[in-house]
């Protein structure tokens, strides 16, 4: 090998080293959510079955969760958005994490020790969305069965898809604006079957359609390593003597500048020193 090519080889990795240590640009765009609310309904019929006068159900919400009545029954439930968790890209693929969680009750007094007969609870409630594509996932713990099924079960589920369904268009983030999608009707996945216990692909696997409003702001700017969480290091010792000029201390270890001087200098040095001590130091790249 070359002592030209092994120059050029060095060159190739010092740039790219270089490149590595540039924050992108591109992961400072995304518009981050501030704030919003989702409207599920689950399923209709499920919500008809608990207010039926033979089940004598309850539905009880907490931890930031809201039934939305009409006409005397519980119609859907209000979910707030929980901003700090959801992550969404530029395109609107992600995570968006709800608070709340929902308690189903029904058939009092038939259950152990006399309790109730059904008793399901829904928590860790998010959406996961990919492009048009959005999936309902939660935690559930279930206990019940079927009329004339045999003993009640008690199976649990971790982060089980209850609900499938397609959007209209993508939940694409827009800077201080917001954006709001109502989705098309869904169908229950195998969560939904294992935890509602009545449904199956063959009966009534629909799920009723849902609402989500997310308001967007402005991208937060990037953590630096020195200032982690402080979002604007340059103003943090206002009495410097010469606040115009860059300090070192702040912000990235060098600047963009700095480590291209910095590449410059080794190169012009290798150049440099090539030709009167390479052959001697490293004859293996002068055959």
């Amino acid at each position: 090998m070359s002592f030209s090519k092994s120059l050029a080889t060095a060159t190739t990795a010092a740039v790219a080293a270089t490149a590595l240590i540039i924050p992108s640009a591109a992961a400072q765009t995304v518009p981050a959510v501030e704030s919003g609310t989702m409207d599920w309904k689950l399923k209709e019929s499920f919500l008809s079955y608990i207010a039926k006068p033979f089940a004598k159900g309850e539905i009880h919400v907490k931890n930031g969760a809201k039934k939305v009545p009409a006409e005397g029954k519980t119609e859907s439930f209000n979910l707030p958005v929980d901003a700090a968790k959801t992550t969404l890209d530029a395109q609107g693929n992600g995570t968006i994490a709800l608070d709340g969680a929902i308690q189903f009750l029904a058939h009092p007094g038939l259950g152990e020790n006399g309790g109730w007969g059904l008793d399901l609870t829904y928590n860790d409630l998010k959406v996961k969305v990919t492009g048009t594509k959005a999936e309902f996932i939660a935690d559930y713990k279930l206990f019940g069965s079927l009329p004339g099924s045999g003993a009640p079960s008690k199976p649990t589920g971790d982060d089980v898809v209850i609900a499938e369904y397609e959007l209209p268009q993508a939940v694409t983030p827009e800077e201080n604006s917001t954006v709001k999608v109502t989705s098309k009707e869904g169908r229950l996945k195998q969560g939904g079957y294992d935890s509602l216990l009545a449904y199956s692909e063959d009966y009534k696997p629909e799920a009723n359609p849902f609402t989500i409003e997310l308001k967007f702001k402005a991208p937060k700017p990037p953590k630096t390593e020195e200032n982690p969480g402080k979002e604007n290091p340059g103003k943090e010792n206002p009495g410097k003597e010469d606040p115009g000029k860059e300090d070192p201390k702040e912000g990235s270890s060098l600047s963009t500048g700095g480590l291209i001087g910095i590449v410059g200098a080794i190169l012009a040095l290798l150049g440099g020193i090539g030709a009167f001590v390479g052959p001697k130091l490293f004859p293996q790249f002068f055959r």
